[in-house]
């Protein structure tokens, strides 16, 4: 956690910064933090990608709200295809 508030505060601009943050802190558990980051990720990359969208389905998933997961993970599996 703490080297990727390093990293955020060096690089505030970046997506990729901002998105490794977001798995962090949802790998921590941390479920409303992951969503903050992984939304500002998306934010600076114009609405994301598919590893943004999982992220996100990762984080509503863990705070419970399993039907927007699904609706995220499956926007993410679409564009793998």
């Amino acid at each position: 956690l703490e080297l990727s508030d390093k990293a955020t505060s060096k690089s505030p601009q970046s997506g990729y910064v901002w998105n490794t943050r977001a798995l962090v802190l949802a790998r921590a558990k941390m479920w409303r933090e992951s969503l903050d980051a992984i939304n500002t990720a998306m934010k600076l990359e114009n609405g994301g990608g598919p590893s943004d969208w999982y992220i996100k389905s990762m984080a509503l998933a863990g705070q419970g709200d399993v039907e927007e997961s699904r609706r995220w993970f499956s926007k993410a599996e679409s564009m793998q295809k």
